[in-house]
C-alpha cells in the first residue's frame, strides 16, 4: 500500500487559514508546528481549506488516474494529485454533510469506492439532491466494489402474489 502525507498546521500557527484532510487513514505524526497525516495514496483524498472569507474543498485522485486531467500540486500534500472536483461555499457545506453521513453509513469504507461514485456525489451536492435516501442508494449502488457490500443485506422484494427481485442497483437519473 502506497502512502501519501498531508501536512495540517496546528491551530496556533501563523497561517491565514485552516485546513483538514479526509481519506483512508493510515497513521498520524505530531510534529512541532503541524500534524503529518498519512493516507492510502490509491484512494480518494478530500482536502478542506477554510479561509477568512471563503472555503474550498478538493476531491483528489491518485496521479494519472484519469486521462486529460492535469496533476496539481498542493502545498500541504507531499505528492501531486488529480482534482476531480473543486467545491466552494454552499456546495462545500453540502458535500461535507454528505461525506459525514456516507462515512458513518459505510463505516469509513467509502474512500475505496470507484471514481464514478465521487463524481455522482459531487453532482448530487451541486444539484441539492443529497438527501439521505439518495446517498444510501448511491452507496448501495457501488457497494459491490468493496468489502462494504457484506454489510448490506440483499433480499428480494416479495409480494403476496409473486416474488420480484429488483436487485440492488439504481436505475434512472439522480
Amino acid at each position: 500500500m502506497n502512502e501519501i502525507s498531508a501536512f495540517i498546521p496546528k491551530e496556533d500557527s501563523s497561517y491565514p487559514f485552516t485546513c483538514f484532510a479526509q481519506g483512508s487513514f493510515i497513521h498520524l505524526e505530531d510534529e512541532e508546528t503541524e500534524y503529518r497525516i498519512s493516507f492510502n495514496e490509491d484512494e480518494v483524498l478530500i482536502l478542506f481549506f477554510h479561509f477568512k472569507n471563503h472555503r474550498r474543498l478538493y476531491v483528489t485522485l491518485k496521479e494519472n488516474s484519469i486521462e486529460k486531467i492535469e496533476n496539481k500540486t498542493f502545498w500541504n500534500v507531499d505528492k501531486s494529485r488529480q482534482v476531480l472536483a473543486e467545491l466552494r461555499g454552499r456546495n462545500f457545506d453540502r458535500f461535507k454533510m454528505s461525506l459525514d453521513f456516507i462515512n458513518d453509513f459505510t463505516e469509513g469504507k467509502c474512500f475505496s469506492f470507484p471514481i464514478a461514485f465521487w463524481a455522482q456525489l459531487v453532482m448530487l451536492c451541486q444539484q441539492n439532491r443529497h438527501s439521505e435516501l439518495n446517498l444510501k442508494y448511491l452507496c448501495e449502488t457501488y457497494s459491490d466494489f468493496t468489502e462494504y457490500s457484506k454489510k448490506i443485506e440483499k433480499k428480494p422484494a416479495t409480494n403476496n402474489l409473486f416474488e420480484v427481485d429488483y436487485g440492488n442497483r439504481l436505475t434512472g437519473n439522480f
